[in-house]
């Protein structure tokens, strides 16, 4: 889960990173520092293991692998995600500029999202290093969502949610988003239906071909213009919403 950088952002992260440096020397393993007061045992071995399986199904998908380091920040408390970044205790992790905090894993576990959260967090990693940061906020959290529903075979057509979207802004605004469970539930329930559409009425996958066209330095606006003639806002407003709302 990733916020835009905004003022009070820059202040969580000046906080967070005065809570990394108290945790003290990380956990290492190549390119990935797992930073943790977790006194489970196995439980930093663990995350290593997800990321590294992650890792493997991305990679092998791109045929990339980043060179960047990546920060695991594991949370000592729930509360904490809210303290330190605003965020209600429905968001599993956050991510900024190739860092994830995460909370307790324990917490994780007993939601049963532990897999889930990890490589969503390891895909914002992957697709920043992988487009060189030319992924929009919005767009990575939704290809990172539907390619681990994919490549966990679970369903990409998902129940319409109680709240509804009624514009390509509002659906892209994910720091609004962000602020309730039912909105962020909404966003996630309105990405897996519009990587159907689209796929359906446009051929294209759009976890694997747009990454592909911004990896090559195209932005998102003209990878989708060039692969379906049209723009994100005329496809999603007036194609998507009134087939979704259909259903």
């Amino acid at each position: 889960m990733q916020l835009p950088l905004n003022n009070k952002v820059l202040i969580f992260i000046f906080l967070a990173a005065a809570f990394v440096l108290f945790l003290g020397a990380p956990f290492h393993q190549g390119r990935f520092y797992i930073h943790s007061g977790d006194a489970f045992p196995g439980n930093v071995e663990l995350v290593l293991e997800k990321l590294q399986q992650a890792e493997q199904l991305l990679s092998g998908l791109f045929n990339y692998l980043p060179k960047e380091n990546f920060d695991i920040i594991i949370l000592t408390g729930v509360w904490e995600m809210e303290s330190t970044f605003g965020l209600g205790p429905w968001i599993g992790a956050y991510y900024k500029d190739y860092k994830s905090y995460l909370q307790p894993i324990e917490a994780l576990k007993k939601r049963e999202v532990l897999e889930r959260v990890l490589f969503i967090e390891y895909a914002h990693y992957f697709f920043d290093s992988y487009t060189d940061n030319n992924c929009p906020v919005w767009f990575n959290e939704m290809c990172s969502f539907c390619l681990y529903l994919h490549i966990k075979g679970e369903s990409l057509g998902q129940q319409p949610a109680e709240f509804k979207f009624t514009a390509l802004h509002e659906f892209t605004d994910l720091a609004e988003n962000m602020k309730s469970a039912e909105r962020m539930q909404a966003f996630y329930n309105y990405s897996a239906f519009f990587y159907s559409f689209f796929y359906t009425e446009y051929g294209v996958n759009l976890f694997t071909h747009l990454p592909r066209a911004m990896h090559e330095g195209a932005s998102l606006a003209e990878s989708v213009r060039k692969a379906a003639g049209k723009t994100m806002q005329v496809i999603f407003e007036e194609e998507f919403l009134p087939w979704l709302a259909a259903k």
